[in-house]
């Protein structure tokens, strides 16, 4: 992915149900700096880790993964960034994985570039997530 002229709160993926939220979301704000949603009983709440930022300049792989027990993991480039557990948290079996938008379109879509995009129906490992990037490094001149 590569951004082009960020918004304050482009939205990179989404998950929703109908008109509901639900994880994951993620977002890159005009200063390169990624946060997510989680939600615990339908309530979101916004996580901005500490210093997790990417280069909006070039291209960037980016790995975001979340799992049914609330274990959100973040790798930017290969490396692992940044990993949290959230308690209670939902992501109902008919919900919507939106990429580059969310689900009503109200300017939160992405201006820049999503050029590979994969979904899994488990959490990668670290090696995989190393096995990706090293993949489609080149290709992108990461």
């Amino acid at each position: 992915m590569k951004a082009v002229g960020l918004s304050s709160h482009d939205r990179w993926f989404s998950g929703t149900t109908g008109t509901t939220f639900h994880n994951p979301d993620l977002t890159i704000g005009d200063n390169g700096q990624l946060r997510y949603i989680f939600y615990n009983s339908g309530i979101g709440s916004w996580v901005t880790p500490s210093g997790l930022t990417i280069d909006t300049t070039k291209y960037n792989h980016l790995i975001y993964t979340f799992t049914s027990t609330g274990v959100v993991k973040i790798y930017v480039n290969g490396v692992f960034k940044y990993t949290a557990t959230h308690s209670n948290c939902t992501f109902p079996n008919d919900s919507r994985f939106m990429v580059g938008t969310r689900y009503d379109n109200n300017g939160e879509g992405v201006y820049g570039n999503i050029s590979i995009t994969k979904v899994y129906s488990k959490a990668l490992t670290a090696q995989e997530v190393l096995q990706n990037f090293n993949a489609y490094k080149n290709r992108f001149n990461i």
